[in-house]
């Protein structure tokens, strides 16, 4: 199945890692004609307003990029429309944006126009507290991300003395044999995984969208450095790919995707579900395993630190889950959902308007 045959593509474009949160928001949603960014509280509508917009022009026939949110996946917080060079987006915090070439190619959707203001006035001092604790979770959060960090890397040094990066490059270069050169590298960034209020999450994009496979089985983490070499190579012919980097640490790759092969190359411990159809690589063919043996009870050391780590990291995002779906209910109370049903009709209208002109 190759992705021009999949209507629907979806990705996350942000990340709670280990630095923060993390936002490729920029890159992703550049280069459009025509970008919507909308404005408004928890629980407005702006997710539904996307899904609305990306349901019709898929019963057009058109495919939708749907880029859910790192936090909650459940909640969209982007689409692109691809074939009409047109996204919508989410443009409040953490990835707050504003229009750069107002009126000409950006507007802005303002959802709080349909909300009752003196409502929510009454209730500001429970809002404001309400931010306040999911604020001080997110920092809490940031900070597990960082110690499974640290752990993360003590683990790798122990790893990488054992790796044998000559038969790894040797590898990148049997995967992509066939690899012609291109006329511009072009480097897109769709991210298959989120640390989020419902665990680490997985969607199965790059397995969706490839009919050429190639599973990497990791146990030690070591993948990154396949991936490496295969996004460098892509960057030396001059080819377009579409690149996932890991949630808790941007910096390396969880997958890559080459539409001019038609292949996706990811890890398995992202993996949601076994792919009888994928090829698989076993890491642990550019180990030596002498060296992992001298470090065998470090490593274990390592791997169960890293679990209670990500789970605490987990927890803190439940409870800011638990505590942002209070605040939608406040805003959503406060909302007159007719008069922005009624926008997100004229909003298609005009999408398609633009289309004909």
């Amino acid at each position: 199945m190759s992705v021009k045959n999949v209507s629907e593509v979806r990705y996350f474009a942000a990340c709670n890692s280990c630095r923060g949160f993390v936002s490729f928001y920029d890159d992703v949603f550049s280069g459009l004609n025509r970008l919507y960014i909308i404005k408004g509280g928890p629980g407005t509508g702006k997710s539904r307003l996307m899904r609305d917009v990306a349901a019709d022009a898929v019963s057009r026939g058109y495919r939708a990029e749907l880029y859910y949110c790192s936090s909650d996946p459940n909640s969209l917080d982007g689409l692109i429309l691809p074939e009409l060079s047109v996204g919508l987006l989410d443009g409040t915090s953490p990835h707050a944006r504003e229009p750069q070439f107002p009126g000409i190619r950006d507007e802005i959707i303002n959802l709080g126009a349909f909300w009752n203001g003196d409502a929510l006035l009454l209730r500001r001092t429970e809002i404001e507290d309400l931010m306040l604790q999911k604020n001080r979770k997110y920092i809490q959060c940031y900070h597990y991300l960082n110690a499974l960090q640290s752990v993360n890397i003590a683990c790798n040094r122990l790893v990488f003395d054992a790796v044998n990066t000559e038969k790894i490059r040797t590898c990148a270069d049997r995967i992509l044999k066939n690899l012609k050169s291109g006329d511009v590298f072009q480097k897109r960034y769709g991210l298959r995984s989120a640390v989020s209020m419902r665990g680490y999450v997985t969607l199965p994009t790059y397995e969706e969208i490839a009919q050429n496979r190639i599973v990497i089985r990791d146990r030690y983490r070591t993948a990154p450095l396949l991936l490496g070499a295969l996004l460098k190579a892509v960057e030396q012919k001059k080819q377009i790919c579409t690149v996932s980097p890991c949630p808790i640490d941007p910096d390396v790759l969880e997958a890559i995707y080459i539409p001019s092969l038609d292949l996706s190359v990811y890890t398995d411990y992202a993996t949601c579900a076994s792919d009888a159809d994928a090829s698989l690589i076993h890491m642990d063919r550019f180990l030596s395993a002498e060296a992992l043996r001298q470090n065998r009870a470090k490593l274990r050391f390592g791997k169960r630190c890293s679990q209670a780590l990500l789970e605490s990291a987990n927890e803190e995002l439940s409870e800011i889950g638990q505590l942002h779906f209070q605040l939608e209910s406040i805003f959503t109370a406060a909302m007159n959902f007719a008069k922005k049903e009624a926008l997100t009709a004229d909003l298609i209208s005009e999408i398609y308007a633009n289309r004909r002109n």
